[in-house]
């Protein structure tokens, strides 16, 4: 999981969550569909380009932080993905860790956007390194299942999407460490 390949994720996740919010969906051969003049709802779904458009945005500026001399952005938003790992190649290891965290963050949100909530059960717990984690939509948080994995409240521990990114960012740097 390099920075390339957690950017090019992200990247094609992006793609896959544009795509299908912008595309007009066409009714089955023989289905009827509303007169569009009574059409209520816009054509696409205004959040999730809200939300494509803060992590473009949160893109160019943590890469014009460390890089101000980057060049221009790209106006494709899945392209950002790239423009950054061109421009940032020698950060230090702190930025590098806030870099690919925030990428994986947003690949992660993508993806659950999608409706892939299986993205989370494919992270161990950062508590206790167990595969229990549960994607809840209502609150937005990954919960772990396990009895005994508990908080101080002694409540299933929760993870925000930004914790699980970074606590993942930072155990691959630490096997890359240890690796013989």
């Amino acid at each position: 999981m390099g920075a390339d390949e957690t950017a090019a994720t992200a990247a094609s996740r992006l793609r896959l969550l544009r795509d299908g919010t912008t595309s007009p969906v066409s009714p089955g051969p023989g289905l009827r569909t509303r007169n569009p003049v009574h059409e209520s709802r816009p054509p696409v779904d205004l959040a999730v380009m809200d939300h494509i458009a803060a992590t473009y945005r949160e893109v160019i500026a943590e890469t014009r932080t460390v890089a101000p001399d980057a060049g221009p952005a790209p106006a494709d938003e899945a392209a950002a993905y790239e423009w950054m790992a061109a421009n940032t190649p020698r950060l230090t290891a702190e930025q590098q860790q806030a870099r690919d965290a925030m990428i994986l963050r947003h690949s992660l949100e993508y993806a659950l956007a999608l409706g892939d909530e299986a993205v989370i059960r494919r992270i161990p717990c950062p508590m206790c390194r167990c595969w229990s984690l549960f994607w809840r939509r209502t609150s937005r948080v990954a919960a772990c299942v396990n009895r005994e994995c508990r908080d101080r409240h002694d409540r299933p521990s929760t993870w925000e999407l930004r914790q699980l990114a970074a606590d993942r960012v930072a155990a691959k740097i630490v096997r890359s460490r240890t690796a013989t």
